[in-house]
């Protein structure tokens, strides 16, 4: 397999550690990063650790023209800019699309537009842990999902958790509510985040809330229906059912999860397609539109 990953920053070098300890002969994997120190870093950090690691000073000197699987971990921002030209260079048969996928709905319209007869998931991988596997298949429906703690950067990660609730019903979230207390830095330089809550309403009236306060408190996650509560500690990897615990199983990393991402493409791959969760990025960025909020990633 031919793999193009672009954007080694923070989740990038993420990937990369799952990626290298792929050991089939025939992997390829070539790195690209527009910032000549982070490519600095991963040569000398990284590129003894792996025969089958090419890293490219420039997209231009790629020795290859047909990649299996394009990765793309870079910021939100005009991303559609960088799409149009990979295409444009190279032949990709399948994608993988960090979210947000954009932060403008504009740009979010264009990349669709770019990728609509493409391959292309989106890494939401929570359906990939043990615990949330376990509750797919009590078919759950009409439930309720709230998860809260701080400072876990809601903007950039809540569609995580609405996916999560499309995923385990089997129903689209038709509606997004945003109820913003303040914004604030986030660790990458230039975008911001925010303190709040967000609430999602699927068509046959099952509802998530998530919020996100001024705390250091890790967050929970509690799913109620009709009969009964689970409770979800990811940090943990503890499943509770009325209060006894009746799953362990830790949350692994992106380093972890990769690996596996990687061997089931196109082999029954449980990311997300981008063309199934593509309205619902449309909702949350609508949303955060009327909030003047765009520097999201």
């Amino acid at each position: 397999m031919r793999i193009l990953l672009i954007g080694v920053g923070n989740l990038g070098k993420r990937y990369l550690e799952g990626l290298i300890t792929i050991k089939k002969k025939n992997t390829k994997i070539f790195i690209y990063d527009k910032n000549k120190d982070i490519i600095k870093d991963i040569n000398n950090s990284y590129k003894n650790k792996s025969e089958n690691l090419y890293i490219l000073k420039s997209l231009n000197k790629a020795p290859l023209k047909i990649f299996d699987l394009c990765i793309l971990s870079t910021t939100a921002n005009d991303r559609h800019i960088l799409i149009k030209k990979i295409i444009n260079k190279f032949k990709i048969k399948s994608w993988i699309l960090e979210k947000l996928v954009s932060n403008r709905v504009h740009n979010l319209d264009k990349i669709y537009n770019l990728l609509k007869k493409a391959d292309v998931y989106v890494n939401l991988p929570r359906n990939y842990h043990h615990i949330y596997q376990f509750l797919k298949k009590k078919k759950l429906k009409k439930i309720f999902i709230k998860t809260k703690g701080g400072n876990w950067n809601i903007g950039s990660n809540s569609i995580h958790h609405l996916y999560l609730l499309e995923w385990l019903t089997d129903d689209n979230i038709i509606k997004v509510d945003i109820y913003k207390d303040k914004f604030y830095p986030s660790k990458r330089n230039g975008y911001f985040d925010f303190y709040g809550k967000i609430v999602g309403y699927t068509a046959s009236n099952s509802k998530i809330s998530i919020e996100s306060e001024n705390n250091g408190q890790k967050f929970t996650t509690k799913i109620n229906n009709s009969k009964t509560q689970w409770i979800i500690n990811e940090h943990k990897g503890i499943l509770k059912n009325e209060g006894k615990i009746i799953l362990k199983n830790k949350f692994n990393l992106q380093s972890r999860i990769t690996p596996n991402i990687i061997k089931s493409i196109n082999k029954g791959c449980l990311l997300p397609k981008f063309k199934d969760i593509y309205n619902l990025h449309r909702l949350i960025l609508l949303e955060y539109k009327k909030l003047g909020f765009f520097k999201v990633t």
